[in-house]
């Protein structure tokens, strides 16, 4: 017996729906078909809450859309939180991008990190320091870019370009326009539109969430080229008013950022025998964890139907509660204990 759930093993972009006990694969498919039809950039958010199993789909997403979908775009899939400590979401962002781009798409990659090293004020003293001991390298795939752009005399010419906002357009639309080329299939060839999986944004810092939106909005808005965003909206609200204060109206302002906003299925199954997905998840993993047939019966077939019928029950906290029963002592197998003790002391009783 396993005292959590086993957590299923992801393989990034190649990994997909096969093992669907959320019935997230419908989902998935009809997302795909969207990104892949329409041209004009889209902003689409998952929103959910906590637990509820965003990054579960985004994962799978991310390699189900070609292998399953038949889609034609290059996905990417980034995680904001494990990269929020980068003070410049944009260098963080091609960074990531050029870890997919084709090899023989390299030229165009190169104009693209070209155009963005002229964005990375934040860096240009630390480019001159490194590349003067030749390890221009450690700023990641931006490194070359911007210790090309960015010379010791330069210096001055940079902070003349942040002050001028004629010449951050201008660059700004050097970017764009690399972007483009990036995606449109010029050479003959078919164009390959970009989707980025922009996953827990809501758990980042505020300012740094709120550039990643800027980013997107600035940066990336060309055709064929679509974000989708794993996030908790009221989560993110409340990163709005912690920049701007409590008198915005936070709700408002990200849908400036925003296209459309999706949430994932709730039930699994067919329309006459559908279940909630956190019962099936709940009834999967506790075969996985070798839990007694009498905690099953009792704690998960018979207790938690009827909490999650008046209470907002996530994936997350399934696994907690799995967590609590696997430890309860051998006792709890006694036939003879009164109705409802198994579940009080595997603290089912502490689910909202």
């Amino acid at each position: 017996m396993r005292f959590l759930p086993p957590e299923p093993e992801v393989t990034l972009y190649e990994t997909a729906f096969d093992d669907d006990i959320l019935g997230r694969e419908k989902a998935g498919s009809s997302l795909s078909a969207l990104l892949d039809r329409i041209e004009d950039p889209l902003v689409i958010a998952l929103d959910g809450r906590w637990g509820t199993g965003k990054t579960y789909f985004l994962k799978r997403w991310v390699g189900a859309h070609r292998e399953q979908n038949n889609g034609r775009a290059l996905t990417l899939y980034f995680d904001a939180f494990a990269n929020d400590y980068l003070s410049d979401p944009l260098v963080a962002l091609v960074s990531a991008l050029a870890d997919r781009i084709p090899a023989q798409d390299e030229p165009k990659l190169t104009r693209l990190k070209t155009a963005a090293s002229k964005f990375v004020k934040p860096l240009a003293k630390i480019a001159l320091n490194i590349a003067t001991f030749g390890a221009k390298e450690a700023l990641n795939d931006l490194g070359d870019a911007a210790a090309e752009a960015i010379h010791a005399e330069a210096e001055k010419v940079v902070d003349d370009f942040w002050d001028r906002a004629e010449g951050r357009q201008q660059a700004m639309q050097s970017f764009r326009d690399a972007l483009s080329e990036l995606v449109d299939g010029k050479d003959d060839a078919d164009p390959t539109p970009l989707i980025i999986v922009i996953d827990e944004l809501d758990r980042c810092r505020p300012d740094y969430a709120l550039e990643v939106l800027e980013v997107i909005k600035h940066f990336f808005a060309v055709p064929m080229v679509h974000f989708v965003l794993g996030v908790n909206l009221s989560a993110l609200e409340n990163s709005v008013r912690a920049r701007y204060g409590d008198g915005i109206d936070a709700a408002a302002y990200l849908q400036k950022f925003i296209s459309l906003t999706f949430t994932l299925p709730d039930r699994v199954g067919g329309r006459h025998q559908d279940i909630p997905a956190v019962l099936a998840y709940a009834k999967h993993m506790a075969e996985a964890m070798e839990l007694p047939n009498e905690y099953v019966t009792e704690i998960v077939e018979r207790q938690l139907p009827g909490v999650i019928r008046r209470n907002p029950v996530s994936i997350r906290d399934v696994s907690k509660m799995l967590g609590s029963v696997s430890i309860l002592p051998t006792k709890a197998l006694d036939p003879n204990l009164y109705n409802g003790w198994r579940s009080i002391t595997g603290h089912l009783e502490k689910l909202p």
